[in-house]
């Protein structure tokens, strides 16, 4: 008996359907999520969250990364290629002496590696204000329920006066005595 679906594992079991097939397809022509997900039919609003469910589901996953390895064996071309290229323009750049490009290609090499992840997200962030805002009408809504708001706002900023007054007088109080100047 299989384990319940939970909200990570639900709809990952599955057939995929045309628009996955044309989401997969995208990716492995090497567009981003979003832009597959919108390429698939997926609407622009919702295309990012589509692209991130779909990049989470193994059936997805796999063909993608079947993709690649069948690429990679079709072509003979791996990360072991690509590292010897980079090699090449590296010892280009130190004969050249040429700091911009070298830096590039280490760069480049570092992420072949991939002991440099890059990954820029520009989207903007949502801040979810609904539970501070409901608080803030609560407190007014409690305050202007009270038959006598306003005594309790004079009595509240009487104690705050009373209050800084008394600091003032202990400030005044602790500092040395300085003798007046006659004029």
């Amino acid at each position: 008996m299989e384990p319940p679906a939970t909200k990570k594992t639900r709809g990952h079991n599955k057939v995929l359907k045309a628009r996955h097939y044309e989401y997969i397809k995208q990716r492995c022509a090497g567009h981003s999520p979003y832009e597959s997900a919108k390429a698939a039919g997926w609407k622009s609003n919702n295309a990012y969250k589509a692209g991130l469910r779909l990049e989470s589901n193994p059936l997805v996953q796999s063909a993608i990364q079947l993709h690649h390895t069948n690429l990679q064996i079709q072509n003979q071309y791996g990360v072991k290629e690509s590292v010897a290229e980079v090699d090449l323009a590296i010892q280009l750049a130190y004969k050249k002496e040429s700091p911009m490009p070298l830096a590039k290609l280490l760069e480049l090499k570092a992420k072949l590696y991939g002991l440099l992840i890059e990954k820029v997200d520009l989207r903007t962030t949502h801040i979810d204000l609904s539970g501070a805002l409901e608080q803030a009408k609560q407190r007014v809504l409690c305050i202007s329920q009270t038959s006598q708001p306003r005594a309790m706002i004079e009595q509240f900023a009487t104690q705050v006066i009373e209050a800084k007054v008394a600091d003032r007088l202990k400030e005044e109080n602790s500092l040395p005595n300085i003798p007046q100047l006659q004029p």
